[in-house]
């Protein structure tokens, strides 16, 4: 464990494990040059990248501690606060159209940062990461292509209950160590982003989707007591950057998704997008696994429900 870096009272230490040169990052920095901006520099904003100072899981830890103060974590690690977080990784639920629907997004942060305010967190915004997508050496066309194969997945019991439903064996693991895992043969299928093939590179020749099964989000989270004890101006500034942000990253990150795509392919690589039967058998399964999710946590689910019922037709 690294030696915690204690900010100091005009410091906002804001941290992440990717590599500086993603575009994930490129958003952090924009973000955090807005906020400088916002509060004429009574808040100085900075990035720390690559692990520089934690993995995203271990900075929610310190959220509390006075050495971080926003991280971008994959929503998914939110469910080791509170297992009902998972509502946002249920399985066909997530679509890009209503999450850039300004009326649901600014319903949906503030239900889902109650899920964790109570650990001293604080959710700001839901970016979008990533279309799901299976990487493999061989195609993957229906569910039983799965079976009994090692599939990484970032983390989460929802992914969890979902693969092993797909007749999976389901290992989480953090990106950065896919590429090594899957060429040592650890894993056989790598659930992850157009992102993340190009990390891992043409030994996992085929890249699957099964179109509209998971959209991978980051929650914006903060320290609830840091941004509680700014002054009404800095904290609406930081609140008003992040939202700004968070309207503007959706579409960026689709077209990101896209370009990945494409670049893989042009190596080489084989993207295939399932349709028909093959879809058909994937939700039914994963059906179940929601299904048992709203039963265990129906609060959530009637309030999410609710959200999904205003938006347009």
């Amino acid at each position: 464990m690294l030696t915690p870096v204690v900010a100091t009272a005009a410091d906002m230490v804001i941290t992440s494990e990717i590599a500086a040169t993603h575009w994930k990052a490129r958003q952090m920095d924009v973000l955090a040059a807005d906020i400088t901006k916002r509060t004429n520099g009574r808040i100085n904003a900075k990035v720390f990248h690559a692990s520089t100072l934690y993995k995203d899981k271990d900075a929610l830890a310190a959220l509390s501690t006075g050495a971080v103060h926003m991280v971008w974590p994959v929503s998914n690690y939110l469910e080791n606060v509170n297992p009902a977080y998972g509502i946002i990784s249920l399985p066909f639920s997530v679509k890009d159209s209503m999450m850039q629907n300004d009326e649901f997004r600014a319903g949906l942060t503030p239900l889902m940062s109650s899920l964790v305010e109570d650990k001293g967190l604080k959710v700001l915004g839901i970016a979008r990461t990533s279309e799901g997508i299976f990487l493999s050496k061989t195609p993957i066309a229906v569910v039983a292509d799965m079976k009994g194969k090692k599939i990484r997945i970032p983390s989460g019991r929802v992914l969890q209950n979902l693969m092993t439903r797909y007749g999976a064996n389901p290992v989480a693991m953090a990106t950065t160590e896919i590429a090594t895992a899957f060429a040592q043969g650890a894993i056989d299928i790598i659930y992850t982003s157009p992102g993340g093939w190009e990390m891992v590179g043409t030994m996992a020749k085929h890249a699957t989707t099964v179109p509209g099964m998971q959209i991978f989000t980051y929650a914006v989270v903060v320290d609830k007591n840091w941004l509680a004890g700014l002054s009404a101006a800095d904290r609406d500034a930081v609140l008003a950057a992040t939202a700004d942000a968070m309207k503007k990253q959706w579409p960026e990150a689709m077209a990101e998704d896209i370009k990945a795509l494409e670049n893989m392919v042009g190596k080489g690589g084989i993207s295939t997008r399932l349709n028909g039967k093959s879809v058909e058998e994937f939700e039914k399964l994963a059906a179940e696994v929601s299904a048992d999710f709203r039963k265990k946590y129906p609060n959530v689910s009637a309030n999410y429900d609710a959200l999904k019922a205003k938006l347009p037709n």
